[in-house]
């Protein structure tokens, strides 16, 4: 007569039997030590007046050092947001081992301002449109001040900035990781 076993049994069994692959275990670890960088990131910009090291973090983290490294400069770069500009994560950046932030806070800023002065201009000069096509059909003075943000041609606008600033973005963020990568004494 069959010996009856328990589920636990069996899954152990089962467990046994399933070989995890190279590419598995390289994606575990990266998740894994993901995880732990994304808690690193929180920690140093949630906390500032707390002593978090990056640096000592990554020095500490063994064979997964370059690997951490790797992550953290995907999620600082990551944080890089023109609508919420943060000292923090330039701080991160240096720490990281970009050096010199100055001339790509520059940059940063720069592409911002310019993305803020072009929607400001857009604006105005949609606004200017619609009020002397209203005029040509009759309609106009000190209160009529037409609402652009319902125009296809702002929507069409709004698009094509956003969409410039983020490729923007993407060229700086690039930079920023190839300078980190060249400057950086930390393991890669």
């Amino acid at each position: 007569m069959g010996e009856i076993k328990s589920t636990f049994e069996i899954a152990l069994e089962k467990a046994k039997a399933v070989e995890i692959s190279s590419e598995d275990r390289k994606r575990f670890k990266r998740e894994e030590v993901l995880s732990k960088a994304r808690d690193l990131f929180r920690r140093y910009t949630n906390h500032p007046n707390r002593s978090v090291s990056l640096a000592e973090a990554i020095e500490t983290g063994g064979k997964d050092a370059p690997l951490l490294m790797q992550c953290l400069t995907e999620i600082f770069l990551g944080a890089l947001d023109p609508s919420h500009p943060s000292e923090r994560i330039w701080q991160g950046l240096r720490e990281l081992g970009l050096g010199d932030i100055g001339p790509f806070q520059e940059a940063f800023a720069r592409m911002v301002e310019d993305n803020e002065r072009a929607r400001k201009e857009g604006a105005e000069k949609l606004r200017n449109t619609l009020r002397e096509s209203l005029a040509k059909a009759g309609i106009s003075g000190t209160a009529v001040d037409p609402n652009i943000e319902e125009s296809s041609q702002w929507k069409d606008l709004v698009k094509s900035l956003d969409q410039r600033i983020s490729n923007g973005l993407h060229r700086l963020r690039q930079e920023i990781a190839h300078a980190i990568e060249r400057n950086s004494s930390l393991p890669r």
